[in-house]
């Protein structure tokens, strides 16, 4: 994308072809710079409270006649908005923190970018009252399925409570999918969801990383730290 012109291409086109929302990547002069930036086919900001609108600390709004504005550095706008961060720490910090992966470089690089910038925001975030729902990321570079779990600790390290990094994972998640009334929390009526662990999360976070037992719609997956096979056949 090279000037407003680009941009404005980039936002009728989608349109054109049925799409109601899409994401547009705006270079900028360098690679701390790059962000990607969500915006509506309409060229402007909408403000859903269950759309993730930025990924960092800028966010882009776009005027009517979608001209490209301003840049703004405030999260603030997430929490005016109700709208849910969901930071996904892991992408980079699983890079930085897995040294035997022999990462190249110029990814080490953009991953300690990142981790900074998360940091800033996750926090600065949570200051302003914007709520989190919780991100893996997981199949991207070092980040295994299965190694989704280390996310609490990382969201802890940047700031959140330990309640407050469990309910990003559960009730916030479910919220943030508009399955609220299905799932997200233990009540009557709702999905019988449960995962159970030899440990308290609430004196170590990482005991979330090795369940103990895993039932999912009322069937038993895993049972004293075994995998139950049966449930598959």
């Amino acid at each position: 994308m090279t000037g407003k012109m680009d941009a404005e291409n980039l936002i009728d086109a989608p349109q054109k072809h049925g799409v109601n929302d899409q994401k547009v990547h705006v270079p900028q002069d360098s690679l701390a710079d790059q962000l990607r930036y969500p915006v509506s086919a309409e060229g402007k900001i909408r403000f859903d409270p269950y759309r993730l609108l930025n990924e960092g600390r800028e966010v882009v709004l776009f005027h009517e006649k979608k001209n490209i504005g301003v840049v703004q550095r405030r999260t603030d706008i997430l929490a005016e908005h109700g709208t849910y961060l969901v930071p996904t720490i892991i992408a980079s910090r699983i890079i930085l923190d897995s040294p035997q992966a022999h990462v190249p470089e110029f990814m080490l690089y953009k991953a300690r970018i990142a981790a900074v910038r998360h940091k800033e925001v996750v926090q600065t975030a949570r200051k302003e009252g914007v709520k989190f729902a919780f991100g893996t990321d997981a199949g991207s570079i070092c980040n295994d399925h299965g190694d989704q779990a280390r996310e609490f600790a990382y969201l802890m390290e940047y700031g959140l409570t330990t309640m407050e990094a469990l309910c990003s994972a559960t009730i916030n998640a479910a919220e943030l999918l508009h399955m609220k009334k299905e799932v997200g929390s233990l009540e009557a009526g709702k999905y019988a969801d449960i995962v159970a662990f030899d440990g308290d999360p609430f004196e170590d976070i990482t005991v979330m990383q090795h369940p103990d037992f895993v039932m999912k719609g009322g069937t038993v997956y895993k049972e004293n730290g075994t995998p139950v096979y049966g449930c598959l056949l």
